[in-house]
């Protein structure tokens, strides 16, 4: 047995005992303790390991990589006692609210032990941002506060349409235990890429009754999900083999959908790798999805993430139809966002740096007031005389004069960024439309 295999063995659901033992003979003395919990704490999978080495336990080597497992387990435990009553409240709202529930809810209702899958964040999905704004004010009046680590985002389609995504944790930015992913629209791959979610049908998260994508869809967004992350991470295999185990998809359909987003590479890293760590599972699975994209169980560097994003946006702007002077600057646009320093600071942005120009290949970052309320006593002494206004999406509106932007979303206003700069006149439109009416 090769590592990676030994690896996926540990982290995999239900191996059976002996193939453990191999497992554990291959990577005793390849690797200490600490790396391979690093690896698998990477992967999220220490609770399907933990119980694997179950039983094999006794040299030293197993007792130590156990203690490692145990303690984080044990801190999940504590995690999940605060996140999971919050959590299937909000799946709850969800539905009420019309949402739909993606990504990893919806494979852990799938797999033989849903309890031994990581818990993570509710990933909900709403087409418009009309209609997530019910469940963004739900959440606000219950004092959730917007993540500033991972700031909302929005961009425009090429058809005018804004898509993009929020994120909410309870209580605080803190010591948050429990978080909401709001996807508005499109699912966003790498830098431009848009992956469509479509083929909704009824099922369930964390117990409840959900809207959930189909099992096509919900096979891309994994394959999706491994080619943002550049990893080829165990909790993704695990994913896909549960959804293939539940049903057989139309692989047909899954490859058009990865397409779409470049994502064919990934998926069939994934498949590949699900062949390797499941040898048993009678599972349909495709016979050739063509070349794999070089996704390993440890990411990449900065730099190199770079790079395959900037690859990836070249590719998907040339393969939309655009000639290579378009497709070029996209990738620089590309390389530029994951190598640059986003964070929010006070400067005068110039042309190119000022929010403004709708596309996709500009990223509005919006700076809650967690934020820039500390960076306020720098604001200008008075706003511009003239500020106008415009509805970016239902719901939402951007105000504008001089060197000034801010934009208001329900009851909670922002400053936009593309590139971390946000201007004293921004923070002094920011304060004047928190206090009151524009």
């Amino acid at each position: 047995m090769d590592t990676q295999t030994a690896i996926m063995t540990l982290g995999r659901t239900e191996p059976p005992s002996s193939t453990v033992a191999a497992a554990l003979d291959t990577l005793d003395g390849e690797i200490t303790p600490e790396e391979l919990y690093a690896i698998l704490s990477r992967s999220k999978v220490t609770r399907l390991a933990h119980a694997a080495l179950d039983g094999h336990t006794g040299s030293p080597w197993t007792n130590r990589l156990y203690e490692l497992l145990a303690e984080e387990v044990r801190q999940d435990d504590a995690w999940q006692a605060d996140a999971a009553p919050k959590m299937r409240e909000v799946v709850d709202v969800v539905q009420e609210f019309g949402g739909r529930i993606i990504k990893g809810l919806c494979a852990q209702s799938v797999y033989p032990r849903p309890e031994l899958r990581h818990l993570g964040d509710v990933d909900v999905q709403f087409p418009q941002w009309a209609a997530a704004r019910p469940l963004v004010d739900w959440l606000r009046e219950r004092d959730w506060v917007y993540d500033t680590d991972e700031m909302p985002w929005l961009k425009w389609h090429d058809n005018g349409a804004v898509y993009g995504q929020v994120s909410l944790v309870h209580p605080d930015n803190k010591n948050p235990y429990a978080r909401v992913d709001l996807h508005i629209g499109a699912f966003s791959v790498g830098h431009a890429g848009l992956l469509p979610l479509v083929g909704w049908r009824t099922g369930t998260a964390l117990g409840r009754p959900a809207t959930v994508p189909g099992v096509e869809t919900s096979i891309a967004i994994t394959a999706a999900h491994a080619l943002c992350d550049q990893m080829l991470s165990v909790k993704d295999v695990n994913d896909l083999h549960a959804l293939v185990s539940d049903t057989t998809p139309d692989w047909v359909s899954v490859s058009e959908l990865c397409r779409s987003v470049r994502a064919q590479g990934a998926l069939a890293r994934v498949v590949n790798a699900v062949r390797q760590a499941y040898p048993e599972s009678t599972a349909v699975l495709p016979p050739d999805l063509g070349e794999e994209t070089a996704l390993e169980l440890t990411p990449p560097g900065p730099e190199a993430r770079a790079e395959a994003f900037a690859a990836l946006a070249h590719e998907d702007e040339r393969a939309r139809g655009a000639d290579e002077r378009a497709a070029t600057a996209l990738a620089d646009s590309a390389r530029h966002y994951f190598s640059a320093d986003l964070s929010p600071r006070v400067a005068d942005p110039d042309g190119a740096a000022a929010p403004g120009d709708p596309g996709r290949d500009r990223c509005w970052r919006l700076v809650p007031r967690e934020v820039w309320e500390t960076l306020a006593e720098t604001a200008a002494d008075d706003t511009p005389a003239e500020v106008t206004s415009i509805e970016l999406a239902a719901g939402m509106t951007l105000f504008g004069g001089a060197n000034a932007w801010a934009v208001r979303y329900g009851r909670d206003v922002f400053v936009p960024t593309v590139w971390g700069e946000i201007s004293r006149d921004s923070l002094a439109l920011a304060r004047r439309l928190t206090a009151g009416p524009a």
